[in-house]
C-alpha cells in the first residue's frame, strides 16, 4: 500500500520528469485517494460522486484527492467524503474523467486512460512539444510501413464522434529537414482536443515498437484551416458524419498507407 506521503513524492517526480509517471501511477493504485459524494445520502446500493465542469475548458470531471486534508479544504463543509484504494475508485467511476487535486496538481486521468491502467496496459511515455515560431518544416506521404497504426486509430476514432478527420504524414524538421517524425493530425471539437490527442496515444501503444519513427500528435479545430502541405497526406479517417475531406485527398477509412 502507497502511503499519502510516498503518493505525494511519487506525484512531484512525475511532475518533474515523464519517465516516473509509470512509477505514480501504480502507486496510485495501491494508495488510499479521497473523493467528494453529495451531503444526502444515494438511494440504497448506489454510490454518487460531486464532478464539476473546469472553466479551462467545459469538461466535467470528477475531482478526487491524495489526503484527508485537501479534500476538506476544497469541499468547504458543502459535501461528504468517501475514501478507498484507488484502483476500487477508478473501478467505480469509469467513463469519468477524473482530476487528482484539483486546487493545485490538477492531475487528469481521461477514461481511455483508466481503462488502461485497470488492465495493466501501458499509457506510454510522452510530452507536449512547442512548435518554434518560423520553424521551417517539411510534410511527405509515409515513407515507413503505418498499416498497423492506421488500424490502431481509426478502431479508436471511430467511436468518437468529436473527431472529424484523420490525416497522416511525415514531419521534416531541424538542420536540412533531417530530423523525420510520424505526424498525425486530427480535426476535432476544440474541447475534446486534449482527451483525444491522449486517448490516440493509448491506443497506438500496442504498435509503437513496430514503427521505425517517432509519432506526433496534433489536434485542429474544425473552423481552423489547415496547414499548406496537407495534400501530401494520407486522410485515413473520415467522420461520416461531416464532409469527407477538408482538403483535396481521397478518402481511405483506415486503409492502406501511401
Amino acid at each position: 500500500m502507497t502511503s499519502t506521503a510516498e503518493l505525494q513524492r511519487l506525484l512531484e517526480a512525475a511532475k518533474n520528469d515523464v519517465r516516473a509517471e509509470e512509477a505514480f501511477l501504480a502507486g496510485l493504485l495501491s494508495a488510499t485517494v479521497y473523493a467528494h459524494v453529495p451531503r444526502t445520502p444515494p438511494p440504497t446500493g448506489k454510490m454518487q460522486f460531486v464532478q464539476f465542469v473546469r472553466p479551462d475548458n467545459g469538461q466535467t470531471v470528477l475531482p478526487f484527492f491524495s489526503d484527508q486534508a485537501k479534500a476538506q479544504f476544497a469541499g468547504r463543509g458543502r459535501v461528504g467524503i468517501v475514501s478507498m484504494a484507488g484502483r476500487r475508485l477508478l473501478e467505480l467511476t469509469q467513463g469519468a474523467t477524473l482530476m487528482l487535486n484539483p486546487n493545485d496538481d490538477g492531475y487528469v486521468l481521461y477514461p481511455e486512460e483508466v481503462s488502461a491502467l485497470l488492465t495493466d496496459r501501458p499509457l506510454g511515455i510522452f510530452v507536449a512539444e512547442q512548435t518554434t515560431p518560423g520553424e521551417t518544416v517539411g510534410l511527405a506521404a509515409p515513407s515507413v510501413p503505418v498499416d498497423a497504426l492506421v488500424n490502431a486509430l481509426a478502431g479508436y476514432l471511430g467511436k468518437e464522434p468529436a473527431v472529424q478527420a484523420g490525416y497522416l504524414m511525415e514531419l521534416h524538421r531541424g538542420k536540412d529537414l533531417a530530423d523525420v517524425s510520424l505526424l498525425i493530425a486530427l480535426v476535432v471539437l476544440s474541447k475534446e482536443a486534449e482527451r483525444i490527442a491522449r486517448g490516440s496515444m493509448v491506443a497506438a501503444q500496442p504498435v509503437l515498437q513496430s514503427l521505425t519513427l517517432p509519432l506526433l500528435i496534433m489536434c485542429h479545430t474544425p473552423e481552423e484551416p489547415l496547414p499548406p502541405g496537407y495534400e501530401e497526406a494520407i486522410c485515413f479517417y473520415g467522420n461520416p458524419g461531416h464532409a469527407s475531406s477538408r482538403i483535396g485527398i481521397s478518402q481511405e477509412g483506415g486503409g492502406d498507407s501511401a
